[in-house]
């Protein structure tokens, strides 16, 4: 082969190589910025649909009415698309025993959704990097009593009525 031909050659070869490395890594870099940014978003919707669940859960804790059972199982339903697959395993074990037992006449007692509780928070925390190490805890119901209840919308009423009267609402 003439050199001439030959030098002509590796010229072509190595411009085309020349060429296609800042294509190549261009593109490899955009694939990277797309999984971080997707990975944020995972990040972002996992630490919103645990707040949501947790708030959810506290709700139901709280006050136990269609409403908030409606709201609960809404955040079921973002855990099992969003958690990741130990979190989403144990908030669908909770959720199916509290409607499997409760519609047999039954339920969990304190323990078990302490225990259930305890677990979901634990890899929650595990999923969104927050700490590998367990922490010992659990949510608490607030039911405050009757004449609690009671003093509370009294002082409200009263409230509105100075907020009527500054205002000239009231006849």
């Amino acid at each position: 082969m003439d050199n001439t031909l030959l030098t002509a050659l590796i010229a072509a070869g190595s411009a085309c190589i020349g060429a296609l490395i800042p294509s190549v890594t261009s593109y490899g870099l955009a694939r990277m910025n797309v999984k971080k940014e997707l990975s944020s978003k995972t990040i972002e919707n996992q630490r919103n649909t645990y707040k949501n669940l947790i708030v959810a859960i506290q709700a139901m804790m709280n006050e136990s009415n269609e409403n908030n059972f409606n709201v609960f199982q809404s955040a079921v339903n973002d855990a099992l698309l969003f958690a990741g697959k130990n979190t989403a395993n144990k908030v669908s074990n909770y959720y199916h025993n509290i409607v499997n037992l409760q519609n047999k006449g039954t339920g969990l007692n304190a323990k078990q959704h302490q225990q259930y509780q305890k677990d979901i928070i634990n890899s929650m925390r595990k999923d969104l990097g927050i700490c590998e190490e367990e922490i010992d805890t659990y949510l608490i119901a607030y039911r405050p009593s009757q004449s609690t209840k009671k003093q509370n919308e009294i002082q409200n009423t009263a409230i509105l009525d100075r907020n009527n009267e500054k205002h000239g609402e009231l006849n």
